[in-house]
């Protein structure tokens, strides 16, 4: 099944090529059982790089925190299958990359650091000091 996601920083939005996002705990080594609180909220996202630098001014500004979203659609359907939500977020990743010998587009790549992450009804949210 194809799909196809947009990726929503603050006010602008990119068609996403790849991302990818996880949830974890610790666990005891022979047991398995969980020894620490869910932790989470590192997004990472690929998409197509675009002629504004909005998500770059994110990267550079140390204190630049941001609210956007991850939308994943059916490739043949206008609404949204799953949507993510991130809040009190930071970029603490960033690049660009282009292959002049392919036929993929200019890509731009960014790790985002989220203190909140919502997927429907259920959210995470991390334990931040100052928050």
């Amino acid at each position: 099944m194809a799909f196809k996601a947009t990726l929503k920083l603050d006010q602008t939005e990119y068609r996403l090529l790849h991302c990818s996002f996880s949830l974890g705990q610790n666990t005891d080594y022979t047991t398995g059982k969980p020894t620490s609180d869910v932790m989470g909220g590192q997004i990472n996202a690929e998409f197509e790089s675009t002629k504004d630098t909005d998500a770059f001014k994110l990267m550079i500004n140390p204190n630049a925190k941001f609210k956007g979203t991850i939308k994943f659609f059916k490739q043949d359907e206008d609404s949204p299958m799953k949507e993510l939500e991130f809040e009190d977020a930071f970029l603490t990743g960033y690049s660009e990359s282009m292959d002049a010998r392919s036929n993929a587009p200019m890509s731009t790549s960014v790790v985002i650091s989220a203190r909140k992450l919502s997927v429907g009804g259920a959210s995470h949210e991390n334990k931040w000091a100052a928050y």
